[in-house]
């Protein structure tokens, strides 16, 4: 973090599509575009969660401060007992793996394949890797040929290798992924002259993750340390750490004005306890008042404030190209709320921040789409996916669609409109029926 108090954006590379097949109730290969707003929808259990549970499991491996082997299967963002039950159990015949795959534009920068190994452990199957603009899929029994990779290099990168005759090449495990490397002949195979095809600069453990259920309201919570703009685990423990650094006054401006904006206080501050304890105080006055708020625990206001305090600094904190997952930011808030919500989501989305909502509010996706028919949102940065499950198979299918300018969708979503309609004509009707029995 700035010593202003501002985020620093680093070199972070947006992910534009996400990947998965194999995967729970996923078993053909499905592809989500990711925009600067991307809202998954569906019923309960229709795979919204399932399709994002891969890239947790990566984010939670690569954070962990040691090699758990290729996934950690339980976690601070997803929790597994073991690969099995990850793998997609329907249909003939059975999954014996699953991929994840990431993309930035239209290159394809990762793709996984991880399956069951002995005793029920997870081991990679394959993975892909590019040099130059080629794509080439390595495995521990799968080398590209050395000659091969070299003629996509560059004039530089040619001459640096020179004699292909003095490197040796080997696939080595980097926690979640494989990478290709070459190294001098008679070096040390982790030190010394080496050259690494590396995957591209999508850094998967600066993906900021809030789920639906984001802890209870506390009297004091715990001193998180953080880097930067990188979060391990789940988000809402760095909160009062975030807010009680005097170097985030202008930050600490924006969430405040964020949560003025929702119509659940005027006033959000944290002090520090001991090394180890955070206070975080709530203004109970929805009218501004420096000089005299009325300042309580966080633990003795409505559940709204703590659930939502966390959704309003990760869309605040977050730079340019930072993927920020939020499972349910409706939850706990009145629907005024609900609809002011959307303009948070726009106000981080329009600084570049790619946002992915899991979310059951229609009023929070009405919103959206008058934002985007006010023009405060251009349409084409907006996509919208509906998770399906087939009720004989259990099987998950997803139905896009992109909001034209005035923010209108078509027959999607399929069901949010029909069950308002049919609300209102089953309360018109017993009105009704009422009113005739009188």
């Amino acid at each position: 973090m700035a010593k202003n108090g501002k985020p620093t954006t680093g070199q972070l590379k947006p992910i534009t599509k996400i990947m998965v097949e194999g995967f729970k109730a996923i078993r053909e290969r499905k592809t989500l575009d990711i925009r600067p707003i991307t809202v998954l929808c569906g019923a309960n259990s229709s795979g919204k969660s399932s399709f994002l549970q891969p890239l947790l499991l990566m984010k939670q491996t690569l954070e962990h401060p040691y090699d758990p082997g290729p996934l950690l299967a339980s976690g601070e963002n997803v929790k597994f007992n073991h690969i099995r039950e990850m793998l997609c159990r329907d249909g003939k015949p059975k999954a014996k793996s699953f991929s994840v795959g990431i993309a930035n534009g239209d290159r394809q920068i990762e793709e996984v394949t991880y399956a069951e190994g002995p005793d029920n452990s997870i081991k990679i199957e394959s993975s892909v890797m590019y040099c130059g603009d080629k794509l080439y899929e390595i495995s521990f029994n799968k080398f590209p040929r050395i000659s091969d990779l070299i003629s996509n290099l560059n004039t530089v990168s040619k001459h640096f290798i020179g004699d292909i005759n003095q490197w040796d090449t080997y696939i080595i495990r980097i926690k979640c992924f494989l990478e290709y490397h070459m190294i001098k002949k008679n070096r040390n195979p982790f030190g010394g002259s080496n050259i690494y095809f590396r995957r591209d600069n999508i850094d998967i453990i600066n993906f900021v993750h809030l789920p639906g259920f984001r802890g209870n309201p506390e009297r004091t919570y715990p001193s998180s340390a953080y880097s930067g703009n990188r979060f391990p685990g789940r988000f809402e423990t760095y909160v009062p750490s975030i807010l009680a650094d005097p170097a985030n006054e202008t930050l600490r401006q924006q969430i405040n004005a964020g949560m003025a904006t929702l119509g659940l206080t005027t006033a959000v501050t944290a002090k520090r306890l001991n090394s180890n304890h955070i206070e975080v105080q709530v203004n109970r006055r929805l009218e501004s008042s420096k000089s005299n708020p009325d300042m309580v625990s966080i633990a003795d206001v409505g559940f709204g404030v703590s659930q939502t305090l966390p959704v309003v600094a990760a869309l605040a904190v977050a730079v340019e190209n930072q993927f920020v997952y939020i499972e349910q930011p409706e939850i706990h808030l009145h629907p005024n709320a609900q609809r002011a919500m959307a303009t948070l989501i726009v106000e981080a989305a329009n600084r570049g921040v790619r946002v992915v909502i899991e979310t059951h509010s229609s009023i929070l996706l009405r919103a959206l789409q008058t934002l985007i028919a006010k023009g405060e949102m251009p349409h084409e940065e907006v996509i919208l996916h509906w998770f399906q499950r087939n009720a004989k198979t259990g099987l998950t299918s997803v139905e896009s669609v992109t909001p034209d300018e005035c923010g209108r969708t078509g027959d999607w979503p399929v069901d949010f409109d029909d069950v308002i309609l049919q609300g209102d004509a089953d309360y018109l009707d017993a009105v009704e029926a009422r009113r005739v029995k009188s």
